[in-house]
């Protein structure tokens, strides 16, 4: 479970979550933050501040182990939340090329808050963005991103408007 913005508070409750016993990022560097909850354990996590936050803004990358024995990443992240031009989709495609350069040539799943429209399609080398099944105009996207070692099966939307101004 990939969470952003997660508030201090909160996370005492996630921790009780029994049927995901390995969660990295717990100690929170600013009033809300990024967290990871798995079933699997990690080998290593790293919280990386992402280049000309505004808002410290950060991508929480673990490396974990499936049953299987492959290791994979698996991270979240939040882009900086500017909307004003002209530099506002800009900063957010180059946090997202930052992304890209970390995760270059290792298998991956990732999940996170973009803070772009549902028209700011991404096209990043590397980064396989997953379409979304469903057009919310004027609504931001929480985006999910895979590397070409995966193939996605299902993909949906859950929640509606008065869970989040994000569809996840």
């Amino acid at each position: 479970i990939f969470l952003q913005e997660v508030l201090r508070e909160m996370v005492e409750h996630f921790l009780k979550m029994e049927q995901y016993p390995h969660h990295f990022g717990t100690t929170f560097q600013h009033p809300y933050d990024t967290l990871i909850l798995s079933r699997f354990p990690c080998i290593r996590y790293d919280r990386i501040s992402l280049p000309e936050t505004q808002s410290s803004r950060n991508l929480l990358l673990a490396q974990i182990v499936l049953p299987s024995v492959q290791t994979i990443f698996v991270g979240t992240f939040h882009c900086d939340s500017v909307f004003s031009p002209p530099h506002s989709e800009v900063l957010k495609m180059d946090q997202l090329l930052f992304i890209s350069s970390i995760l270059r040539n290792k298998p991956f799943i990732i999940a996170g808050d973009t803070n772009m429209t549902d028209d700011g399609k991404t096209t990043i080398p590397n980064l396989n963005e997953l379409d979304s099944p469903a057009t919310f105009k004027k609504n931001r996207f929480d985006r999910i991103f895979v590397s070409s070692d995966f193939t996605i099966s299902l993909a949906r939307v859950i929640g509606d408007a008065t869970h989040s101004d994000h569809r996840g």
